[in-house]
């Protein structure tokens, strides 16, 4: 049979357990508060990014645009200036360039 000498020995084993228990919760409760905030902040940090990543797409979309306007502009330009050089050298009785 216990005593109430054991008895009391047990108690203060049980209430120093639930001690080191409740200061070990306390710590995960401060460490889940902690990652709740870098999760608020890390999805502020994203939305801004969506943001950066959808405006960059804009400008990439109107460069390759313009890029297109541009090489459709310069090749038109070049098959003008081909046809009349190549007039020119007909006209001329020259050779190509290629016969040098």
């Amino acid at each position: 049979m216990l005593t109430k000498q054991d008895l009391g020995q047990i108690k203060k084993i049980i209430d120093g357990s639930i001690k080191s228990v409740k200061t070990d919760v306390s710590g995960l409760k401060n460490d889940v508060s902690t990652i709740k905030q870098n999760v608020a902040s890390l999805k502020k940090g994203v939305s801004g990014l969506q943001k950066d990543v959808s405006d960059i797409k804009k400008d990439v979309t109107k460069i390759r645009k313009d890029t297109d306007l541009i090489l459709s502009f310069v090749d038109r330009e070049y098959l003008d200036l081909r046809k009349r050089v190549d007039r020119i050298e007909t006209h001329l009785h020259l050779p190509t360039l290629a016969d040098f």
